[in-house]
């Protein structure tokens, strides 16, 4: 047909024009207008000649992810979506391309400066890119995953990320998108193993610290909420990955050693009293997070022997955490109750020996938000045990004796209802 011969001489135009090496090289011009322009024109070749599109793979692959390092915000819109058709598209894409020389250097340079003011639209790429990345070059490299991930944090040090609050957002969110990704799709041999799950659980304690004694104030609750959502995504993982059972329990017992070494540190003048709030907006975080998410109907437990009637439906996705408010909250309490207990705990030891108002109001909160016999009786244990040499240290040595009727005391003041009386 007529209108079959226009659109032959048009797709035989159009390869003609891509065969023109002059055109590719404008990807390098001076003007970012111009630049886009190619990479545009990269995009479009991609959806209407693939077959063409991956003749010229060899063309093409160096020169799209090679540019990974573009800063100008005219030219990363259509860059990253010509990067995502490249590697989505040509099967063969990592045979054109040196990635260690070509591809990481510019890759490392946009994560260490938070996407260079364009976060919003390069961050959401990331998991897309790494996920081809892990599957064609790196799935057994430990190394790039702790490279990437540390580039990734460190992002948020960036001026731009520092003084714009979205911009800081979508980092935490493509954060714990690709540090679930990289746990539980990188294959570490079995000496790597142990040494690669303490480096990532290292680095959720340091984001904890790092949201409670080092963030700027306009990024604590982001941070705050970038922990939970971490934690959810790795406790709603596990009834898949039962193997991460034995590391979530070693998560727990840092992240309490965490809180408690804050809460002891508050006390010898090492953190200023907004950093102690901060850690009390940490603990109440959560809860509120886990009652906001209401996007699914499942209910979370923490345990692998209890989690056989637990089934996943978020399609892997980490932004959307299955819950139906009274499952995750519990699913919460019984993740952090070590830290709630540790917390609690230090903070009976330091009102009874000086009085602290601080540590006073940090345990109305928490035993307000979260105080049940559970936790009480976890509390009076750790009293009696690990934090009795506190109170003796004072003087205080009949306190033990009162422990449960000074816990008691302490629930009843924040309003709260134990299901039987404490003997």
């Amino acid at each position: 047909t007529a209108g079959g011969a226009g659109e032959g001489d048009a797709s035989i135009s159009w390869e003609a024009l891509l065969k023109e090496k002059k055109i590719w090289k404008l990807s390098r011009h001076s003007n970012p207008a111009i630049r886009a322009a190619t990479f545009s024109l990269v995009a479009t070749a991609y959806k209407q000649l693939p077959g063409f599109v991956g003749a010229q793979a060899g063309l093409l692959c160096p020169l799209v992810l090679g540019s990974l390092g573009e800063s100008d915000p005219v030219v990363v819109g259509p860059l990253w979506e010509a990067i995502l058709l490249t590697v989505t598209s040509s099967e063969s894409w990592n045979d054109h391309v040196n990635v260690q020389k070509a591809l990481l250097p510019g890759l490392w340079s946009m994560l260490v400066a938070g996407g260079n003011g364009s976060a919003r639209v390069i961050y959401p790429c990331l998991l897309p890119l790494l996920s081809k990345l892990s599957e064609k070059v790196y799935a057994t490299d430990v190394h790039f995953a702790k490279s990437f991930l540390e580039k990734l944090r460190s992002g948020l040090q960036a001026d731009r990320v520092r003084g714009s609050r979205s911009e800081c957002e979508v980092v935490m969110q493509s954060f714990v998108e690709c540090f679930v990704y990289l746990l539980l799709h990188t294959q570490p041999t079995e000496l790597e193993r142990e040494a690669f799950h303490s480096h990532l659980l290292n680095m959720v304690i340091e984001l904890v610290d790092f949201g409670v004694s080092q963030c700027p104030a306009s990024q604590c609750e982001v941070v705050h909420s970038t922990v939970v959502r971490l934690l959810w995504a790795l406790l709603q993982a596990l009834p898949r990955e039962p193997w991460l059972g034995p590391l979530l329990e070693e998560l727990r017992r840092q992240v309490a050693g965490k809180v408690e070494q804050l809460v002891a540190a508050d006390q010898a003048g090492d953190k200023s009293k907004a950093n102690f709030s901060r850690l009390g907006d940490l603990l109440k975080c959560f809860q509120s997070q886990s009652r906001g998410k209401q996007s699914e109907k499942q209910a979370v437990k923490f345990s692998v022997e209890t989690s056989d009637k637990t089934e996943s439906t978020d399609g892997g996705r980490t932004d959307e955490l299955a819950a139906d408010g009274s499952g995750e909250v519990k699913a919460a309490v019984q993740f952090i109750q070590p830290a709630l207990c540790a917390a609690c705990a230090r903070c009976i030891c330091e009102v009874c020996n000086s009085k602290s108002l601080r540590h006073s109001e940090l345990l109305s909160t928490v035993l307000g938000l979260y105080g049940d016999k559970s936790l009480v009786e976890s509390i009076c244990s750790s009293l009696e045990s690990e934090h009795s040499y506190l109170l003796k240290r004072e003087g205080h040595t009949d306190a033990g004796s009162n422990l449960l009727v000074l816990c008691s005391s302490l629930v009843r003041a924040a309003n709260l209802e134990l299901e039987e009386p404490m003997d």
